[in-house]
């Protein structure tokens, strides 16, 4: 097929279900990092998984459907329906690379080659108007030239949104907002992250790039966690007290984020 992949990078990752629709809504909730044009999970196994195996249906492999980038293969054997239907996790993970070039279900090898070619065309077309990724297709047929295209399926914002926007006030709750006066400053690391501050003042609120000189206090976590607590599905006070989630300075005042914030 003429195509070649690299990986940019690996992480840990820790598996959130056994089941195929938990693995993937895990995977498809997480931003595509540049240089990163697909993601895909590579699930271990133990002891729970035979007997998951031997007791309900068990999926090895899956990619979303909405955008067809965000997958997951079983890379391990480690359960009876795997010894019964030798199903290898690398065929596991030569099927799922395919759904992750846009192949549908049930189409045969020569469609499954005229879709590679279509799909090595719009890259090189998106190569042309200046975008360094590989684009996307979902199961319907819709093409998504950019991760942010791919992320905003999914609701996904970057984190330096709002900062580049300099407007804060839709992010508050306006009566909660009343009488406030607090500067959080958000340190946030890697990929996508950056120092933003963001200033409430009697109801309104502005966001800024950089460091604030004297903020209330500093809350310090990684880029993925931020969007989670952001997008309304990682709670505030879950991200600090399982360690996502550091602060210095008033803590009392930081407590004030989920009351403040419109998730």
């Amino acid at each position: 097929m003429g195509l070649h992949v690299a990986t940019p990078w690996i992480q840990d990752w820790a598996r959130p279900a056994f089941s195929q629709k938990g693995i993937t809504r895990d995977v498809a909730r997480r931003p595509l990092k540049a240089p990163c044009d697909r993601i895909l999970a590579l699930v271990g196994r133990d002891a729970r998984d035979f007997l998951w195996g031997a007791l309900m249906p068990e999926i090895l492999g899956a990619v979303e459907t909405r955008t067809n980038s965000k997958g997951y293969v079983v890379a391990q054997v480690g359960s009876l329906n795997q010894v019964l239907t030798f199903q290898s996790p690398s065929r596991a993970a030569v099927h799922e690379f395919y759904h992750l070039l846009g192949c549908h279900h049930g189409i045969d090898k020569e469609d499954a080659y005229r879709q590679v070619r279509h799909m090595k065309e719009l890259a090189a077309s998106n190569r042309l108007q200046g975008r360094d990724f590989f684009p996307a297709m979902s199961e319907k047929g819709r093409v998504y030239v950019s991760r942010v295209d791919v992320d905003r399926r999914f609701g996904i914002q970057p984190p330096e949104r709002a900062a580049k926007t300099g407007k804060g006030i839709e992010l508050v709750k306006a009566e909660a907002a009343a009488g406030v006066d607090v500067v959080f400053q958000y340190n946030i690391g890697g990929e996508g992250g950056g120092d933003w501050h963001c200033v409430i003042t009697d109801g309104s609120c502005r966001v800024v790039a950089g460091a604030h000189e004297k903020p209330t206090c500093t809350l310090m976590m990684g880029a993925v966690d931020f969007l989670d607590m952001m997008n309304g599905k990682l709670a505030a006070m879950q991200a600090y007290t399982s360690g996502k989630l550091k602060i210095g300075g008033d803590i009392m005042k930081s407590q004030l984020i989920e009351k403040l914030f419109k998730y």
